[in-house]
């Protein structure tokens, strides 16, 4: 089994290890290919399903390669990405607002494709006992659409608050009100907004046909700004302020919280300029704080590697070579020794220190933007 671990201790620079994995799981692939016919009903336990997948597999790590060789376009995309800031900072003074964009990091990267495989495999296969059509695991891994994400985390000072009010609803409101701006003014910027992605890879269908589909998106958006549509309630726990027309691009983390209790806002856009994905997450402060210090996140870790470990017992050892291989890969990556690696521009003491000066483990910071609240001592009238 070829994997990425087997290539970060010869001292090379991240661009030569993703090239290096890249060409060999291609030509693994090809190698696994030869005398495989495909009779239309193959499935991922086949040794053709096995070679199409990784054939996907070298692709997605040449699109991260090109993306971090030609990198001239983020500055391009960043400055679009700023009129946004620009509009924000104009229309709400008087919020605290921070806009960061990020490439997510090697490790993460390849941990989560691999992610990718094993959960759609186990799902397909605890319910129907049998294992998915190719077709089906390649639509999942073509929704990969956060390498490049960008985030807006605001919050409103508790200055500005009238008597009576509660912050949180307060932020709340604010946070819809900006998300169903967002698309439109992205849109007449060169990007264009991703019906959400739904569990299991299908693309969400309600609202899209009225919304225009992606080719006519930008027309029906720009309505949004001035639409006055009344509230309605999603499946969770409170009502979405979303409107009808946005909400098909959104995936909806606040009026629907994800079991861990995480809270926010995502949307993929396709930047036109670029050729390439973005996300778009949109969050409070107190949403940021939960997901980036939160005290749930050790207990949420050891709940997610319990469910990997039982994705593991339930799909029987041997029977899908394409799942023991994906599950061994994320395994390896999150047993790393950091410390013991050697890869260029990259240094760590131990799995908590370290300087990553190349994304290989934390990513790469691309838009620090800070807007601090103008009206630091008044109420907003």
């Amino acid at each position: 089994m070829i994997s990425l671990n087997d290539y970060l201790y010869a001292g090379d620079t991240v661009l030569k290890i993703l090239r290096r994995y890249s060409a060999d799981l291609g030509a693994d692939a090809e190698m696994r290919m030869q005398g495989c016919v495909p009779d239309g009903s193959q499935t991922v336990d086949t040794a053709f399903g096995r070679a199409a997948i990784d054939f996907q597999h070298s692709r997605f790590l040449e699109g991260i390669l090109y993306q971090l060789e030609h990198n001239d376009f983020l500055t391009f995309q960043s400055n679009r990405i700023r009129e946004f800031y620009k509009y924000m900072a104009s229309e709400y003074p008087y919020l605290a607002f921070t806009f960061r964009g990020r490439i997510k990091s090697v490790i993460r990267s390849e941990e989560k494709f691999n992610g990718y495989i094993t959960e759609y495999i186990y799902d397909y296969y605890v319910k129907h006992h049998t294992f998915p059509p190719i077709e089906g695991l390649q639509r999942q891994l073509n929704h990969f659409r956060d390498f490049i994400a960008y985030r807006i985390v605001l919050s409103m000072p508790a200055c500005h608050l009238r008597p009576g009010q509660d912050r949180e609803q307060e932020e709340i409101r604010y946070l819809y009100e900006i998300a169903n701006a967002l698309p439109a003014f992205l849109e007449k910027r060169s990007f264009t907004a991703e019906p959400a992605i739904r569990r299991g890879g299908e693309a969400a269908e309600d609202g899209i046909e009225a919304a225009g589909g992606r080719s006519g998106a930008a027309a029906s958006l720009e309505g949004v700004l001035s639409c006055e549509t009344p509230e309605e309630t999603v499946s969770g726990s409170m009502p979405s302020g979303l409107k009808p027309q946005v909400r098909p691009y959104y995936r909806d983390y606040v009026a629907h919280p994800k079991e861990s209790g995480y809270r926010s806002l995502h949307i993929a856009f396709f930047d036109e300029a670029a050729s390439s994905y973005i996300e778009v997450q949109l969050r409070t402060h107190e949403m940021d704080n939960f997901a980036e210090i939160g005290t749930a996140n050790h207990s949420q870790y050891e709940k997610e590697q319990n469910i990997i470990r039982r994705r593991r017992g339930a799909v029987p050892e041997g029977a899908c070579p394409l799942f023991d291989e994906a599950y061994e890969r994320g395994m390896a990556l999150q047993c790393l020794d950091l410390s013991k690696i050697d890869v260029n521009m990259f240094t760590a003491y131990n799995n908590e220190l370290m300087n990553d000066g190349c994304g290989l483990y934390h990513g790469r910071l691309i838009l620090p933007f800070e807007h601090l609240s103008r009206f630091q001592n008044d109420l907003v009238g």
